[in-house]
């Protein structure tokens, strides 16, 4: 009876110690989830990566692109019941030392559903044809742009540090900057993932 008795004390503080190890390791909701301002350039150094997705309608894309008035009842006909997926990937890399940063957006569209067996052979993957940006798979029905900018001198502001515009989580591997994202009238926070 002593010895089990001396074992369970001994397991029970194992057991509490290595939770404590677990639970500073990892990224507990209260590290991810609370934001305080950018307070040094330094925190922003590497790069960030944010990813936003929305599927809708391809009329209602194509309204929130032309307006209703360019909706034909000949569009209703042929793309009434297709859809399109959305995705939009923003990559920000900031180097410190070298003082510069660098910004690519890459957008990729996926078509489907409806008539888009005959629609993507006959129309929808000629419609890019002549665009240098963009990137035509035909294997999924769908087409990417990628656009780049920099490396440039880091942006510098007289009145202050500009970083502090942006918000922080206490792990240091995500930002939240304070405007918002649109994808079809759809509001998104822009939140970065440090890789």
């Amino acid at each position: 009876m002593k010895k089990e008795n001396f074992l369970f004390p001994g397991m029970l503080v194992m057991v509490l110690a290595l939770g404590l190890v677990f639970v500073g390791c990892g990224d507990s909701d209260e590290n991810v989830f609370v934001w305080n301002h950018v307070s040094s350039i330094d925190q922003l150094n590497g790069t960030w990566i944010a990813t936003y997705e929305k599927t809708v309608p391809y009329k209602q894309a194509r309204i929130h692109w032309d307006g209703e008035d360019f909706w034909t009842s000949d569009d209703q006909v042929y793309f009434g019941e297709m859809n399109l997926k959305f995705k939009e990937e923003h990559i920000w890399t900031i180097n410190v030392n070298a003082k510069t940063e660098s910004w690519t957006e890459k957008r990729t569209e996926t078509y489907f559903g409806g008539n888009i067996d005959i629609l993507w052979g006959r129309d929808i993957r000629y419609w890019w044809e002549d665009d240098d940006d963009a990137t035509v798979n035909n294997d999924n029905r769908s087409v990417t742009f990628i656009h780049s900018e920099g490396p440039y001198p880091m942006y510098d502001d007289d009145d202050g540090f500009w970083g502090d515009w942006f918000l922080i989580n206490k792990a240091g591997n995500k930002i939240k900057r304070p405007d918002k994202q649109e994808i079809f009238g759809e509001y998104f926070d822009r939140i970065f993932t440090k890789q």
